[in-house]
């Protein structure tokens, strides 16, 4: 399949979106009216190219939409690695595969997931090999959970913050604070966890 432009892509999400929620694919004015697309012919051509492109079919019905078998495999949030809840650990962007939690998400092309590794976090309820999911962003508020690179290396914990100091607190007692002052170490801000995955 050929890449996609961020509007195809928002396009495709959108049918699959709305398939998912009402049992059944979307006409033209309702994807129209989800995409603030005021012409039925706007939606469209937008449905062609990504016909040409392989993604999907269109056929002259009211619902004559159809997705390709790869399109529900290939919509999830990326799935790029591992991130501590314990001592850092390397932080390595190597892609695992997809979740199909885009609905559940919004399709937020700025979520992405992370693996936890360790039981720093488990009195808020972030158990070890769970999927904690990332709404990315090079800033939280105060109090939030969130994803935090510390030279390199990546820890989920609760972070408070002051003037020139970042605290990030572990939700298990057998571990302690860590103060970050600033200019200390590279620190990066990944974003905050808005919501885990978790298999039994």
């Amino acid at each position: 399949m050929e890449p996609l432009t961020t509007r195809q892509e928002r396009v495709l999400r959108c049918v699959l979106a709305l398939s998912q929620r009402h049992g059944r694919m979307p006409t033209y004015r309702e994807l129209g009216a989800s995409l603030s697309i005021a012409s039925p012919n706007g939606v469209r051509r937008h449905l062609l190219a990504l016909e040409r492109k392989g993604y999907l079919s269109t056929h002259r019905a009211a619902r004559g939409i159809e997705l390709a078998s790869e399109v529900q495999a290939s919509l999830g949030i990326p799935l790029i690695g591992r991130i501590a809840a314990g001592r850092p650990l390397q932080a390595l962007e190597n892609f695992e595969g997809r979740l199909d939690l885009g609905q559940e998400f919004g399709a937020h092309p700025d979520c992405f997931a992370l693996r936890v590794k360790g039981d720093s976090m488990v009195d808020a309820g972030i158990l070890d090999g769970d999927i904690a999911i990332i709404q990315s962003s090079p800033r939280v508020r105060h109090g939030e959970i969130a994803a935090v690179a510390i030279d390199n290396e990546a820890t989920v914990k609760r972070v408070e913050l002051e003037p020139g100091l970042m605290r990030l607190i572990p939700a298990n007692a057998a571990y302690r604070p860590l103060e970050i002052r600033e200019g200390e170490h590279d620190v990066r801000v990944l974003g905050a966890v808005v919501g885990i995955v978790r298999k039994f």
